[in-house]
């Protein structure tokens, strides 16, 4: 009897004990803030990146003083024609066809000119173009064509050696733009029967070379 007096005693102490024991404090944690960097006073404010910007290399050198021609020379001789630069073609000539060739420090153009007088071919050189991009033409060479016979058409554009006409070549040929050529057509559609003359424009020396006939062959006339 006496020992379960003593068990109550202590268990009703312990219970007196526990419940005097303070309270442990609970700390809330609170989400840290990123701190936002302030700007001292007078410290330089950081600048973006900079875009790249791209200068735009010029095709051509810029145009050196010249004079526009506005007739034709006088006397009319090919020769005369030499040197001029024309901006539009003055009034009784005109150039219904022609073709462009690369050069080593330029750009060619062999051009067909006809006035009432007979047919010529101008191989021009383009050397810069002016401030807005107008091209600068300069005739370096003047040859002056026979008279063309009856079915008898002059052909730019669509010439060729007959020694670079490969069986590739035949079925789809590499026209060579530096050569021309006046052939006898019994059709348009086809090629020339035959050539009666042919010349390269070239532009090493910036002069027409004969060719023998008989080593040119042509196809149709360029748009047909």
């Amino acid at each position: 009897m006496l020992s379960k007096l003593l068990c109550l005693i202590v268990s009703a102490a312990s219970i007196a004990a526990c419940s005097s024991l303070p309270e442990p404090a609970v700390t809330q944690t609170v989400p840290a803030t990123l701190a936002v960097p302030t700007k001292a006073p007078g410290s330089p404010t950081p600048s973006a990146t900079a875009t790249p910007t791209l200068t735009p290399t010029p095709a051509h050198a810029a145009c050196p003083p010249f004079s526009i021609d506005t007739a034709v020379p006088v006397p009319g001789e090919s020769q005369n024609y030499i040197g001029l630069h024309f901006d539009a073609l003055p009034a009784g000539l005109a150039s219904p066809d022609g073709s462009v060739l690369d050069g080593l420090d330029a750009y060619y153009t062999v051009n067909q000119v006809v006035k009432d007088s007979g047919e010529m071919l101008w191989l021009e050189r383009n050397t810069c173009h002016d401030e807005s991009g107008h091209p600068y033409y300069e005739i370096r060479a003047v040859l002056v064509l026979p008279a063309l016979q009856e079915q008898e058409k002059l052909i730019i554009g669509t010439c060729l050696m007959k020694e670079d006409l490969t069986p590739e070549a035949a079925v789809n040929p590499m026209f060579d733009p530096a050569i021309v050529a006046i052939g006898r057509f019994e059709d348009i559609y086809q090629p020339p029967v035959t050539i009666s003359h042919a010349w390269r424009a070239v532009t090493q020396t910036e002069s027409f070379e004969a060719l023998p006939p008989e080593t040119v062959t042509c196809t149709r006339l360029q748009g047909l």
